[in-house]
Formats: structure tokens, sequence, C-alpha cells
């Protein structure tokens, strides 16, 4: 299965980036939700050094802000 042909790494950075991009959407779609992101990068912050995780998701630009 595909998931375990993965780099775990790899895999780990994709989803923290997948998370931060679902954040954003929230934002998007309900600008006043912006007073949650903090709360919710800070958790991916907390999830990224529990897993070792170089990824910075907060400078990612998701393809729909393209």
């Amino acid at each position: 299965n595909a998931i375990n042909d993965c780099n775990p790494d790899v895999l780990a950075d994709s989803i923290l980036k997948e998370r931060a991009n679902y954040y954003r959407s929230i934002v998007k779609k309900d600008p006043l939700q912006v007073n949650n992101l903090k709360g919710w990068f800070n958790r991916l912050d907390t999830l990224k050094n529990i897993i070792g995780s170089n990824v910075d998701f907060r400078n990612i630009i998701s393809s729909d802000e393209k």
C-alpha cells in the first residue's frame, strides 16, 4: 500500500502542510475564524516538535492562494 511505501518524514511534512492549508481554507470561507488561526498553528507547532519535523507550514501558500 502506498502509505507504507512513503518516507515517514515526507509523509509527516505533507500532513502538516495539508493541515495548515485546511485551516487557511476555513479562514478564507469565514474570515471571522482568523481569530482561531494562531491557536490552530500553535497546535501544529506542537505536533511538528513532537515528530521532529522541520517544515515551515506558516509560510506555505496553498494552491488556491497562488
